[in-house]
Formats: C-alpha cells, structure tokens, sequence
C-alpha cells in the first residue's frame, strides 16, 4: 500500500540469487576451480552463506598465512555476499595453499583439471545460456547499442571517462532514449573493455590467417615510472575496399620488462605473441623493428641475435629518424658552427620556457613591428633539444631566424632590467654579446637549407605508406636535393635571400629588424665558405646510416617491387632472374609455411608470366606502383603467380620505420597523465588498443564486443527501471580527530 510517491521511495535489501551464486561457479569463478571448493548455504532460493571446504579442512595448517580469514571456515560462514568477496578469498595465500594441499592428497592435476572446468563452463554457455545477443529483445540490443556507441566514442577520442553520463544525458535532452541502466562511469570502462577484447580477438584470427607479420617494439616509461615495452605488429593483408594495397599496423600488447636486459626484451616479445595466442609464429615472423639502442642491435647478445638464432630468415629495421637524428649530432657536432646554433636553441628554449613575465615583454616588442615583417606566427622560442627528431630542430631555427632581432633587442633590455639579479643579467650580456654577431643569424640561415632535405626525409619515413622501395626512393630524393643546394650559390638559397633582403646598411653598420649585426660582411664570407663542407658532412649522414646493399632485400627486395623498372624486361629474358632465387632461396622456409612447396623454377616461370602481363596489359610508367600491385592482387589471375605474390607480401610486410610505435607513446602519455596515473595496465591497454585502432569510427561494428559482453553476464541485458537498494555498508576507513564525534571518549584531554 501507499502512494506512488511512497513506492518510489522504497528501498529493497540486496539478495543474491542461488541461481546466480551457482553461475559463478562455472563462469568467473572457474578460473578459481570454485566448483571443489565453494559451498552455498541458502534458504528458499536466496543465498545466506558462502563458504570454502578446502580452507576448513586444512584449517590447522593454513591459519598461519599472511591473508587467512577464519569467517570462510566457521559455522556462520561469510555474510558478505558479492561476487568480489569470492574472488578475494580464491586469490588469497591461505586459500591457494588450502587448495594445493587438496589437490595432492586426491592426486589430481591442476593444470588438468582447470582445463576439464573450462570445458564445462562451455558447455554451460552453449546449452543454459546461448548468445546473449539472441536472448535480448530488439529494443533492449538497441539501447545497448548506443551506450556501447557512447563508450566508443569516449575511448577513440581519448575522452575521460567521467563524461560518459554527462553524454548521456546530453544526448536525453535531445530526446535520445538510452533506458534506465548502465549510465555510470564505471560501466563506461566495462564496455571499453568488451571492445578492446572484440579488437584483440580480431587480430588474434588475422594473425592466424596471414602468411607473414613484422614485430615492432620499443620502450618508455609512463608517469607512475614503470618500464614499458610497447609491441605492434605490422603486415600485409589481401587489400580490400582500396585503390593500393596497404600495410596495417595494429596494437599488439603493453607488457612490463621484467629485465632491461637483450633477454627481458626477447621474453616481452615472446610472452606478447603467446598471450594473443598465434600458431606457429616463428614460421609467420619475418621482420624486427626497434630503435638503435644496444640491448636490441648488439651483434652478440642482442635481441636480433636471440631472434636470429630461433628465425634465421628475419630481417631488422631500426628507427630511421632516431638514427638520423644521431648521425647528424655526430657529424655536426664535430662543428663550432653547430654546436653553437644548437647551443642557442637549448638556451633561447629555457629563457622563455617558465616566464611569463619575459613572454610579455616580448610579446610588446614583436607588436611594435609591423606584421608583413614576419614570416611565422608566435614568438616563443620552441624546444628542440635532446633526442627531438630534425623537423623540429628546423622548427625551431625558424622561428629563431624570423624574429632574431626582437630576441637580441630583448636580451639588450634584460641586462639593463634591475628586477633581475646580477648573475641573470651577466648572462644575458653573455648571450647578447655571443648571439649579436652576424655568423650566428646567418648560419642559422644555412642550417635551415641543408637540414631542409634531412627533415623531408625524416617526416617521410614517419609515414603509414612506407615500405622498402618508398624508402630507397626518399633517400635518393633526399641526395638530389642536397647535390641542388651544393650547385646553388649561397647568397641565392631561398632562407638566406629572404634574410638579406631584410637587413639594411646605414654608415657602415649592417642592421636586421633594428639591431647592429657586429662583422657582417667577413661573417658573410665565412659562413659562404663553409657551406660546401656542411653539405657534405650532412650527405655522409644520411649514406653511411641508410643506404646498405649488403642484404638480400635491399639488392633485389625494391627492384622486383618497382613495377617502373619492369620495362627493361622487353629486351632481357633473364630480367632480374638471380634477385628472384636469392630471394626464394632465402625466404625459403616462411614461404614453405605460408603454402608453397614447388621449386625455385616454378618462382621463376610465375615471375616472367607476371612481368609480361603487366608490361603488356598494366602500363606500369603510368602506374604507381602501389596502385599496380593492387591491381594484379586483386586480378583474375593471381592462382596462377602465387609464388611470386607471396614474396611481394613478404617484401611489403618486412620493416622500414618505427615511427608510428613513437606516435603510440605520445598516445600513451595523454591517456596515462599524472592525474590518471593509477590507471591500471590492462584498462591503459584497453583504451590504447581501441584508440589506436585504424579503423573508421563511423563503420566500426560493435556487434561482437556487445556479444562478448552479453555472454560474460547474461543477467544484465534487464534494462527496466531498476528497484532502489539500500547503500551497502562502506568499510571502515583511517579516521583522523576531526571525523569523531566531539562528545567521544576517544577525544580526552591531556
């Protein structure tokens, strides 16, 4: 009886179900072996007791272990009836000792016994639960649906958690109907986890269905300070839905190093394939990427031996721009010139960076010039130091060229300035007295040019469409242009035109936006001088670390994949004959895996019928050639060319850049931030894998995570209006004096 109102009001004490209780035995709980230990007391169907036969058996010998809880074992057995509570008791040192103690004195196996309950609880889900998804009506799948649509959506965008009710909500005003349950926060994360699940399936059955993969993997350390060795896999699938055959980069896993040893790398890659469960990886894997450090290209004992050893056929990749990076710094930095320009970077970065009181004053400087004099916007210098890769370093020259004068009229002002102490104004006079000369300005001019080439090439290799042809064809690019910038006069280089036509003479002194450039025309002639000998130490840079001929790939892997190259073949009947049985001959053993077990011969005749076809039919010098290759896979005709179209998948899926595990870092930092630094790994995981995942948002189907979730707990696709609970009892937490009572005991005077 009562009013409406009243009925709202009402609250209902908490139940568990023996029906539910029993689920857990062969769901959640049977990880834990539950169905030789739990026992469940319960009167009229409702559970009043849970209790641990093991732990009461053995009682005497465990009650001495860290964690032992005697309410499991007594006659009342434990009151606090949730699903938590089981796990915690399964989980705890006196009950796995409990349960050891059982297992031998019956004489059963663990490990075959864990997999006969596996076994059953299949079952069960096959015979008493069926698909979730079948058991839900069409209005309840759909307000499922949406949530899951709203979690997605969160995950993708990178989007904190906390804002899926808030979304929610929004989304009611416009008269979206989500139903009334499954609207918090804590839900949100559940269902990112169902689709993250979804995601590693999906590339646990793609792994399995390829013919060949590539491991990349580097480490960095998160904000709670924990060594992470980050895993992707890249390879080539049969392109669909595309004009050029791709290759895909997916998350594979986020795993700690156990050692920041060769081995403890080794292992991390190890455990990451065996977690996903591929089959027969070592016959699938043909390529490693990772930086430069020791521990991975170290010619003993480094990961690539270790790998080596186990898969004698695997090609490495190594971090093309960090190497670029390091080979610069090495070659430069044998200059004066650089190491001053680079030094000034660092500095002009750290005068700014935590000052905004600077920041103003040189924001009312750079306003009193008029805006055409600028070229850039923005005037703070950028940071561009440590192991940053080239396009920034260029960035940072820039920015420094563009505005030099309004820096060193600042400087000027600085020392002057009494609000600074001594030592801060004798080292602005230092840098303004150092920086004032015209070399300074006028080498900065030059370093932009030559490391023009350089940050081309850099960004070129942190690309998705790269692979061992574009690569060959960007380093050659890159030499060609840095052969125009030694044939070009110095004085007719684009930056140093502009510069010069912006400094003006006046009684003999040379001045650039308002300051006296000290020695300009002798600094002219020695920065001219020098532009040969920069040019060329820039060009060995990027010979000596990139262009190697000593494998077999990079002798013939980017010749038979040049489909350009392929019109010589009118007039050589032999055309590129012995790049194709190095090849075969190397490759032998994944090819023999992925389905080919003919002779070299039949490689051969496969190739020539492939090659004639396509100069016949293809025309490939109108082509590109990733365009041409999408082509012939998806032709009528490829049964016939198997061989060689499992080499060219092998080619494409092997190594070149690491740029895009680098761009999975800065990923990570912006979802682990030090105010989410208690994320746990497998949620970090989670939202990593969903937001890195490529494909569109718009079309991603997430029919099997709502599944997987639906099956994982058929009790919750009930979305009616939900009863009101009573609060269950929160646990006693550490209290300090202002939470007691004042009229306590506990409050006694001295």
């Amino acid at each position: 009886s009562g009013t409406p109102a009243e009925k709202k009001l009402k609250t209902y004490d908490r139940k568990l179900q023996l029906q539910t209780a029993n689920k857990w035995k062969v769901s959640t709980l049977a990880k834990y072996n539950a169905n030789d230990w739990l026992e469940i007391e319960s009167v009229d169907g409702i559970v009043t007791a849970l209790k641990c036969k093991v732990c009461r058996e053995y009682a005497s010998q465990i009650q001495i272990l860290k964690g032992y809880t005697p309410e499991w074992n007594c006659g009342k057995g434990c009151s606090r009836l949730q699903h938590s509570s089981a796990i915690t008791h399964a989980e705890g040192m006196s009950h796995q000792k409990a349960f050891e103690i059982f297992m031998k004195t019956r004489g059963m196996n663990l490990c075959d016994r864990i997999e006969k309950l596996n076994e059953l609880q299949q079952e069960m889900r096959q015979t008493d639960i069926l698909s979730g998804i079948q058991t839900m009506n069409s209005k309840d799948l759909d307000l499922t649906k949406k949530k899951f649509e709203v979690a997605y959506f969160i995950a993708k965008e990178e989007l904190s958690l906390c804002l899926y009710p808030k979304i929610i909500q929004l989304e009611e005003k416009r008269g979206v109907v989500f139903g009334q349950a499954y609207k918090n926060e804590n839900t949100c994360g559940v269902f990112i986890d169902y689709i993250a699940l979804s995601l590693a399936i999906d590339l646990k059955n793609k792994l399995n269905t390829q013919n060949f993969f590539t491991i990349l993997i580097d480490g960095s350390n998160d904000v709670s300070i924990k060594e992470k060795e980050v895993t992707t896999n890249t390879f080539n699938p049969a392109p669909t839905g595309k004009s050029e055959v791709n290759v895909e980069c997916d998350f594979l896993s986020l795993l700690d190093v156990e050692y920041g040893t060769s081995h403890g790398v080794y292992n991390t890659i190890k455990k990451s394939l065996e977690n996903i469960e591929v089959v027969n990886c070592n016959k699938k894997l043909v390529g490693f990427g990772a930086n430069g450090a020791s521990v991975n290209r170290g010619s003993k004992s480094g990961v690539k031996m270790l790998l080596k050893a186990e898969v004698p056929w695997i090609t490495f990749g190594w971090c093309v721009a960090h190497r670029l990076e390091l080979s610069f710094k090495e070659k430069l930095g044998k200059t004066a010139s650089f190491n001053d320009v680079d030094y000034m970077i660092l500095k002009m970065h750290y005068i700014y960076k935590k000052s905004p009181k600077k920041l103003r004053q040189l924001g009312e400087l750079v306003s009193i010039l008029e805006d055409d004099e600028y070229n850039i916007g923005g005037y703070r210098p950028k940071k561009a130091s440590g192991t940053r890769w080239i396009s920034h370093k260029v960035q940072a020259l820039e920015m420094i060229l563009d505005k030099y004068g309004v820096y060193l009229t600042h400087l000027e002002n600085m020392t002057e300035d009494i609000t600074f102490t001594n030592a801060e104004r004798a080292k602005f006079k230092g840098y303004h007295k150092k920086w004032i000369h015209a070399r300074m300005p006028l080498y900065i001019a030059l370093f932009i040019e030559i490391l023009a080439p350089a940050k081309m090439l850099s960004k070129c290799f942190q690309i998705d469409e790269i692979d061992v042809l574009a690569s060959s064809g960007f380093v050659q690019q890159a030499k060609s242009h840095l052969n125009r910038i030694q044939k070009t006069k110095f004085i007719n280089l684009p930056t140093v035109k502009r510069f010069l036509a912006k400094v003006t003479e006046k009684e003999g002194k040379f001045y650039f936006q308002g300051v006296a450039l000290n020695d300009f025309l002798n600094a002219k002639h020695l920065v001219k001088k020098s532009k040969s000998i920069h040019i060329e130490l820039v060009t060995n840079s990027i010979i000596e670390r990139l262009e190697t001929s000593d494998t077999i790939t990079d002798m013939y892997g980017t010749k038979v994949l040049n489909t350009e190259g392929w019109l010589q073949s009118i007039e050589n009947e032999t055309f590129l004959d012995e790049g194709i049985e190095n090849l075969f001959d190397f490759y032998r053993a994944p090819l023999r895996h992925a389905g080919f077990a003919g002779t070299v011969n039949d490689v051969l005749d496969a190739w020539h019928s492939l090659v004639n076809y396509t100069v016949k039919y293809l025309a490939p010098h109108n082509t590109g050639y990733r365009k041409l290759w999408h082509q012939i896979f998806s032709s009528l005709m490829k049964n016939e060319r198997v061989p060689v179209l499992l080499i060219v998948e092998l080619l494409f899926t092997l190594p070149v850049s690491n740029a895009k595990v680098e761009r999975l870092f800065s990923l990570m930092n912006r979802l682990k931030t030090d105010t989410r630094n208690s994320l746990k790994e497998k949620r970090l995981e989670n939202l990593i894998r969903v937001s890195f995942d490529e494909k569109d948002s718009n079309l991603f189907d997430l029919s099997s995570a709502i599944e997987l979730w639906t099956n994982d707990a058929v009790q919750r696709p009930k979305q009616s209006v939900r009863k009101c609970y009573s609060k269950r009892a929160k646990k006693a937490g550490l209290k300090t004096l202002i939470d007691l009572d004042s009229s306590s005991n506990e409050s006694s005077n001295e």
